[in-house]
């Protein structure tokens, strides 16, 4: 199994301990974690989970694929809130920016019909 190798093989190896108490196996996730970890190793090795290092790999991580798939976000943003809720206030939560935002056709027709009245000839051209 590969092993963590930056400056923060620590926090991630006890993020990784700490899902899995709570019965979380974490296997899929773990192979986005390697991947920020080593492109945290090749690019400045920071010891904490700035801002720069998360968008960084996230960009790097979204021009890897031409897929609708995000499924590598929540854990960073989850490794991200970890990190602040053992106290690392600086530590970076990755935003809403990454993530494909959907249309839900249901929500824009609740919102149209309501904020106009309907009539029957509403419906004749």
């Amino acid at each position: 199994m590969r092993r963590f190798v930056s400056k923060l093989e620590y926090k991630l190896n006890d993020f990784i301990a700490y899902k899995n108490v709570l019965g979380i196996k974490y296997d899929t996730s773990r192979v986005y974690l390697l991947e920020l970890d080593q492109y945290n190793l090749e690019h400045g090795n920071y010891e904490l989970l700035t801002k720069e290092l998360a968008e960084g790999w996230a960009l790097w991580h979204a021009g890897k694929s031409e897929s609708q798939d995000r499924s590598w976000i929540p854990p960073i943003r989850e490794f991200g809130r970890y990190l602040h809720s053992i106290g690392e206030s600086d530590a970076y939560v990755l935003d809403d920016r990454f993530s494909i935002q959907h249309y839900h056709a249901e929500v824009y027709l609740m919102y149209h019909y309501s904020s106009h009245t309907l009539s029957p000839s509403a419906f004749v051209q």
